[in-house]
């Protein structure tokens, strides 16, 4: 991530604040902590359920696709 500053481009790094650069290579450093990763397997678990959630939504609601994202979006949203 640090090799950003050094590329000839960099013009999205340039454009980026002092503190959002610093926050972004924080994130980097932070991503490599194994402690801050989630499993595979959590992962492939939360996304089987979210697919039976999405399928519910669409068999209660039909075509209406507006009606179903919100209601996708209000259950991740108080379930994770």
């Amino acid at each position: 991530m640090s090799n950003i500053k050094d590329s000839i481009d960099g013009k999205l790094w340039s454009r980026l604040t002092k503190e959002e650069q610093e926050d972004l290579l924080q994130s980097d450093i932070e991503a490599e902590d194994p402690k801050n990763l989630i499993s595979n397997s959590i992962i492939q678990k939360k996304t089987r359920l979210c697919i039976q959630i999405q399928n519910i939504l669409i068999e209660m609601f039909g075509g209406n696709t507006h009606t179903i994202k919100l209601a996708f979006q209000n259950f991740v949203m108080y379930k994770y």
